[in-house]
């Protein structure tokens, strides 16, 4: 069974965590991404542009997603040092 780890307003934002969870080991899925490319309004309506991974997965999917990402105002950011390592 899938689970929803993640929701972000944009494609971009998940696929950015689905590439890191899969550099961890971890498969996952990005759900309505077609229905942001459409409509914006509606994938926010439907639960936004969501990460899903396997059940037995998501603990360790959390935690990897807590150790990557910083908020701020309930505002997920990438920390920088992430950001680095994937640029070439």
């Amino acid at each position: 069974m899938l689970v929803t780890i993640a929701s972000f307003t944009t494609p971009l934002e998940a696929h950015m965590v689905r590439s890191l969870l899969e550099s961890e080991g971890i498969e996952s899925l990005v759900f309505n991404e077609q229905i942001a490319g459409v409509h914006l309004p509606l994938a926010a309506a439907t639960g936004g542009v969501q990460v899903q991974v396997l059940e037995s997965d998501a603990d360790r999917a959390r935690e990897i997603l807590e150790r990557n990402m910083a908020g701020e105002e309930g505002e997920s950011q990438w920390r920088e040092d992430e950001m680095e390592e994937g640029e070439t």
